[in-house]
């Protein structure tokens, strides 16, 4: 999927092992690190460790083909849990949207960008809420307001259970009230609530 959709950017949002139970499997080989899966061969070319999450730096090869893939993992968010702040959950989206524009400079004006990957474990809770964030901020920019409840209820039509408790419900309002602030101080109107 990743080749095929010329995938750039993967962002994980869920450790490998939680409370003693594996969350997902290592899809990666280690840094300076090779696998192969079937005919595609990955080279781990980099790391960087950062308080909260985990940015990883990836050579793909398919035949004669190669393209660099980034992938970043978000660490300090735990399972049915929220991130520890907004704000390093807002640098971990700031970063991933900075490098995403990055890699979409090159592309001609009528060309669609490459989608990211977005996956934790099961694909709804802490998946759901990044998104949710990611939308709303999006409709921010675009019109000066969020309708988060309706975001998260068109999700849930696309994909069952999005955004699992209470506490990512409300974290999803907290980020976005924390990026209001920074970017459009008196120019906000969240809906929803």
């Amino acid at each position: 999927m990743v080749w095929e959709q010329r995938t750039q950017i993967i962002v994980m949002t869920t450790k490998l092992w939680e409370r003693g139970r594996m969350k997902c499997g290592q899809y990666w080989p280690e840094v300076d690190g090779t696998a192969q899966y079937g005919d595609v061969v990955i080279t781990s070319t980099g790391e960087t460790v950062r308080q909260d999450y985990t940015v990883r730096q990836f050579h793909v090869i398919k035949g004669d083909d190669s393209r660099s893939v980034t992938q970043y993992q978000f660490t300090g968010w735990p399972d049915f849990g929220v991130p520890p702040s907004a704000q390093s959950f807002l640098q971990f989206l700031d970063d991933i949207r900075n490098v995403h524009d990055e890699n979409s400079k090159h592309l001609a004006q009528d060309e669609r960008r490459p989608p990211i990957v977005m996956h934790c474990s099961a694909g709804i809770g802490r998946t759901g809420t990044l998104g949710a964030i990611d939308i709303g901020l999006q409709q921010l920019d675009a019109t000066g307001k969020v309708n988060v409840e309706g975001i998260v209820r068109k999700m849930r039509c696309q994909r069952a259970f999005s955004i699992q408790t209470p506490e990512q419900y409300e974290f999803c309002f907290k980020a976005i009230i924390e990026a209001s602030k920074i970017s459009k101080p008196n120019d906000q109107d969240l809906q929803g609530n």
